[in-house]
């Protein structure tokens, strides 16, 4: 971390990423990090991130710029939400995609790109024990997989497609 121009460099040398048209699913990377305020913030402060990503000596892809607004949330949901586990089966998936899910209420599950548009949605019944999804028309990549209930994003996994 550079304290001067406030960022963090991460360099992966000799990382060997295939190209994304040869290998799609292979080429994706991601980096996941945390950072602590040196000073409490004001309650919904937002903080703006985006990431200049560069390959070789080539010019830098610009990341979507992703806001983060600051709460007093303990991280705890609301019990009258709580949703055990989810399987995707398979994962990665081609044609076809089963979500097994308990018996707790969920209305909806989501098949999202990792912008957040929704590709899929499927009503859940409270006897579904499983939900089955056509993946036919969905295109290699990575995917989200969101159970909805009480109008929140109650659960999630990432679905790996790949034909």
């Amino acid at each position: 971390l550079n304290s001067s121009t406030k960022q963090l460099v991460v360099n992966y040398p000799n990382i060997l990423l295939p190209d994304s048209f040869s290998n799609p699913i292979g080429s994706i990377g991601y980096i996941q990090y945390r950072i602590k305020p040196k000073f409490p913030m004001a309650l919904n402060s937002q903080i703006n991130n985006r990431a200049g990503i560069y390959f070789d000596f080539n010019a830098p892809i610009i990341t979507n710029t992703v806001t983060t607004t600051a709460t007093n949330s303990l991280g705890l949901s609301n019990t009258k939400h709580k949703v055990g586990d989810i399987e995707l089966q398979p994962n990665p998936a081609s044609q076809s995609l089963t979500v097994s899910i308990g018996k707790e209420k969920m209305d909806y599950i989501t098949i999202s790109e990792l912008s957040g548009k929704v590709l899929i949605k499927k009503n859940v019944n409270l006897s579904d024990n499983k939900v089955y999804f056509d993946l036919s028309q969905i295109e290699n990549g990575l995917y989200l997989v969101n159970v909805h209930s009480g109008g929140k994003i109650v659960k999630g996994k990432k679905l790996v497609v790949s034909k």
